[in-house]
């Protein structure tokens, strides 16, 4: 499936990274390992035999030092997947201000630095992918007490929405794609298990998660979602009458939200 394509990881020091080099590595990709934790990403080198760059995708000018340490040793890059997420459970009244800048630096703004950069190369070189993975169903379930978390996870599937209908209109060969994940059984995510499963909301392995990955990379869909039928049912329902999501689910979860991140 990615025989001897160049995959190129941001956030591969993340909860998901070694699980995701690993799936793309199985396939036959070339990796391109980029992440902020040097001493986990030199691990990952190793295990890997592959490049490891520090990158912050919070800042513009360390992305371009990336793209240009890219372009030394790899003159195309098939798929960028950027794995960085900073997520922030409590009400905004407990946020800081510098806590909000920073979920919106590293979710959003990162994100859109990060194909503005990355995507001309990718048109020069005639195709290329750039996946960002999102949050939960759509990315734009409201969930109380991640009201700046959802916010930026919106903000970022509306600009690959936006951006895909721009590139058509210039028949670009370069396609964005939003995935989102299921809970995962990840360490950054594992306290959290219990909220989920009060939810009955499934908790899903990394392999599984980096399987669908996978397809999504591969596939023709510029938004894909795991969680099945029900979650893609409910998250239109939510996009199209809010309050009615309220009623049929909403309610329950935001009540017990409230039991886990309210003050």
């Amino acid at each position: 499936m990615f025989q001897n394509k160049v995959v190129l990881l941001v956030g591969a020091t993340g909860g998901l990274g070694s699980t995701a080099a690993l799936a793309f590595a199985q396939q036959g990709a070339k990796l391109i390992l980029a992440g902020r934790d040097m001493e986990k990403l030199q691990r990952l080198s190793r295990q890997f035999s592959a490049p490891a760059i520090q990158v912050d995708i919070s800042n513009p000018d360390s992305i371009s030092d990336l793209l240009t340490k890219v372009q030394v040793d790899f003159p195309k890059v098939d798929l960028v997947i950027n794995l960085t997420g900073a997520d922030v459970r409590k009400s905004l009244e407990a946020h800081g201000l510098d806590e909000i800048q920073r979920l919106i630096s590293v979710n959003l703004a990162g994100a859109i630095y990060l194909t503005k950069l990355f995507l001309p190369r990718m048109e020069a070189q005639r195709g290329g992918v750039i996946l960002h993975v999102g949050g939960f169903a759509d990315g734009r379930l409201a969930f109380p007490f991640y009201s700046v978390d959802v916010a930026t996870r919106a903000g970022i599937s509306a600009f690959i929405e936006a951006m895909n209908r721009e590139l058509r209109l210039k028949n670009s060969p370069v396609r964005l794609v939003y995935f989102s994940p299921s809970p995962a059984d990840t360490e950054v995510e594992r306290p959290f298990h219990g909220v989920w499963q009060e939810m009955g909301l499934r908790i899903e392995s990394p392999s599984r998660v980096a399987d669908e990955l996978l397809q999504a990379a591969s596939g023709e869909r510029e938004r894909y979602l795991m969680g099945g039928f029900i979650t893609d049912v409910f998250a239109r329902i939510n996009a199209a009458f809010p309050r009615l999501a309220d009623t049929l689910m909403m309610d329950r979860y935001s009540a017990i939200l409230r039991n886990h991140f309210g003050e």
